[in-house]
Protein backbone atom coordinates (compact mmCIF):
# COMPACT_ATOMS: atom_id res chain seq x y z
CA UNK A 1 0.00 0.00 0.00
CA UNK A 2 1.12 3.58 -0.48
CA UNK A 3 0.39 7.16 0.16
CA UNK A 4 -1.01 8.40 -2.67
CA UNK A 5 -1.19 11.65 -4.53
CA UNK A 6 -3.47 11.64 -7.77
CA UNK A 7 -3.25 14.68 -10.43
CA UNK A 8 -4.15 15.47 -13.49
CA UNK A 9 -4.24 18.03 -16.62
CA UNK A 10 -7.63 19.38 -18.13
CA UNK A 11 -8.55 21.51 -20.67
CA UNK A 12 -6.80 22.39 -23.99
CA UNK A 13 -6.27 20.04 -26.11
CA UNK A 14 -2.35 21.53 -26.97
CA UNK A 15 0.57 20.45 -24.97
CA UNK A 16 1.89 23.53 -22.27
CA UNK A 17 3.82 25.72 -23.95
CA UNK A 18 7.02 25.75 -23.92
CA UNK A 19 7.85 28.37 -21.91
CA UNK A 20 5.47 27.98 -19.19
CA UNK A 21 6.58 24.38 -19.32
CA UNK A 22 10.56 25.72 -18.85
CA UNK A 23 9.35 27.69 -16.41
CA UNK A 24 8.05 24.75 -14.21
CA UNK A 25 10.49 22.18 -14.86
CA UNK A 26 12.85 25.12 -13.39
CA UNK A 27 10.86 25.66 -10.10
CA UNK A 28 11.01 21.55 -10.04
CA UNK A 29 14.42 21.83 -10.44
CA UNK A 30 14.72 23.75 -7.27
CA UNK A 31 12.96 21.92 -5.21
CA UNK A 32 15.48 19.17 -5.98
CA UNK A 33 18.19 21.62 -4.80
CA UNK A 34 16.39 22.18 -1.34
CA UNK A 35 15.94 18.88 -0.67
CA UNK A 36 18.81 17.33 -1.90
CA UNK A 37 20.09 20.57 1.14
CA UNK A 38 17.74 18.57 3.62
CA UNK A 39 19.73 15.43 3.01
CA UNK A 40 17.08 14.01 0.65
CA UNK A 41 18.08 11.89 -2.23
CA UNK A 42 16.35 12.35 -5.51
CA UNK A 43 16.59 10.61 -8.50
CA UNK A 44 15.36 13.21 -11.44
CA UNK A 45 15.16 12.78 -15.21
CA UNK A 46 13.27 15.75 -17.67
CA UNK A 47 13.21 15.88 -21.25
CA UNK A 48 11.49 18.90 -23.51
CA UNK A 49 8.11 17.49 -22.29
CA UNK A 50 8.36 14.93 -19.29
CA UNK A 51 9.85 15.31 -15.80
CA UNK A 52 10.16 12.14 -13.58
CA UNK A 53 11.07 12.31 -10.19
CA UNK A 54 11.41 9.33 -7.18
CA UNK A 55 13.50 8.76 -4.23
CA UNK A 56 16.77 6.82 -4.30
CA UNK A 57 17.52 2.76 -3.54
CA UNK A 58 15.87 2.56 -0.07
CA UNK A 59 13.88 5.49 -0.57
CA UNK A 60 12.41 5.33 -4.03
CA UNK A 61 8.70 3.91 -4.33
CA UNK A 62 6.98 5.10 -7.67
CA UNK A 63 8.08 7.55 -9.53
CA UNK A 64 6.13 11.11 -9.81
CA UNK A 65 5.68 11.79 -14.25
CA UNK A 66 4.16 14.62 -15.57
CA UNK A 67 3.94 15.21 -19.07
CA UNK A 68 3.97 18.45 -20.97
CA UNK A 69 0.57 17.42 -23.03
CA UNK A 70 -2.63 17.33 -21.74
CA UNK A 71 -2.66 14.20 -19.53
CA UNK A 72 -5.68 11.67 -17.81
CA UNK A 73 -6.04 11.21 -14.43
CA UNK A 74 -3.05 9.51 -12.98
CA UNK A 75 -1.35 9.22 -9.19
CA UNK A 76 2.17 8.81 -7.22
CA UNK A 77 2.32 6.55 -4.37
CA UNK A 78 5.31 7.91 -2.22
CA UNK A 79 4.37 5.92 0.59
CA UNK A 80 5.37 8.98 2.74
CA UNK A 81 8.78 8.05 2.10
CA UNK A 82 11.34 11.45 2.28
CA UNK A 83 10.92 12.20 -1.31
CA UNK A 84 7.11 12.89 -0.77
CA UNK A 85 8.18 16.52 0.30
CA UNK A 86 9.39 16.97 -2.94
CA UNK A 87 6.87 15.07 -4.58
CA UNK A 88 4.01 17.24 -3.24
CA UNK A 89 5.98 20.79 -3.76
CA UNK A 90 5.96 20.19 -7.48
CA UNK A 91 2.62 19.08 -7.37
CA UNK A 92 1.77 22.60 -5.83
CA UNK A 93 4.21 24.22 -8.45
CA UNK A 94 1.82 22.71 -11.07
CA UNK A 95 -0.93 23.32 -10.00
CA UNK A 96 0.04 26.99 -10.01
CA UNK A 97 2.19 26.91 -13.22
CA UNK A 98 0.07 24.70 -15.52
CA UNK A 99 -2.70 25.38 -17.12
CA UNK A 100 -5.67 23.14 -16.05
CA UNK A 101 -3.36 21.49 -13.67
CA UNK A 102 -5.44 19.78 -10.29
CA UNK A 103 -4.01 17.70 -7.79
CA UNK A 104 -5.37 15.83 -4.48
CA UNK A 105 -4.08 14.16 -1.93
CA UNK A 106 -4.61 11.00 1.22
CA UNK A 107 -3.12 13.61 3.35
CA UNK A 108 -6.04 15.74 2.50
CA UNK A 109 -6.43 19.56 2.68
CA UNK A 110 -3.91 19.72 5.05
CA UNK A 111 -1.09 17.83 3.19
CA UNK A 112 -1.96 20.19 0.20
CA UNK A 113 -2.27 23.39 1.99
CA UNK A 114 1.57 22.25 3.72
CA UNK A 115 3.11 21.62 0.06
CA UNK A 116 1.65 25.22 -1.07
CA UNK A 117 3.88 26.52 1.19
CA UNK A 118 7.01 24.67 0.92
CA UNK A 119 6.28 26.17 -3.54
CA UNK A 120 5.58 29.44 -1.70
CA UNK A 121 9.13 29.22 -0.44
CA UNK A 122 10.52 27.72 -3.85
CA UNK A 123 8.55 30.29 -5.66
CA UNK A 124 7.23 33.77 -3.57
CA UNK A 125 4.01 34.96 -5.05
Amino acid sequence: MGYTHYFERKGADAPVDPSIWGRFVELALRVVGHETVRGVALAVTTGPDYLSLNGVEDEEHEDLFLRRERGAWSFCKTAEKPYDRAVVTVLALAERTLPGFSWSSDGGAEAIAQARAWADLVDPK
